[in-house]
């Protein structure tokens, strides 16, 4: 899976933000704040990556049980699938 569309990520003020650029699939009008950990698997989601590498890329850079970071992966998932922002 992988975010469709084009996306450029930034850090402003200390909060993380996901711009979309004018060509991306998504019909957005500003931009999306997130926090650490959404950040995070939003820019392993900018390259093909599967649901089992997100929880273990995770669970490597957060001290987080298996289970945590699956239901974590999972909730993100769901949240750009119904944006409408990730192909599978």
């Amino acid at each position: 899976m992988k975010v469709c569309g084009n996306y450029i990520m930034r850090k402003i003020a200390g909060t993380n933000v996901i711009i979309p650029v004018e060509d991306s699939v998504v019909d957005l009008d500003g931009v999306i704040a997130v926090n650490n950990t959404a950040a995070f698997l939003f820019g392993k989601l900018m390259e093909e990556t599967t649901f089992d590498e997100l929880v273990d890329s995770l669970i490597s850079e957060y001290d987080v049980t298996e289970e945590e970071a699956r239901q974590d992966v999972q909730a993100f998932i769901s949240i750009l699938k119904e944006q409408k922002m990730l192909e599978e």
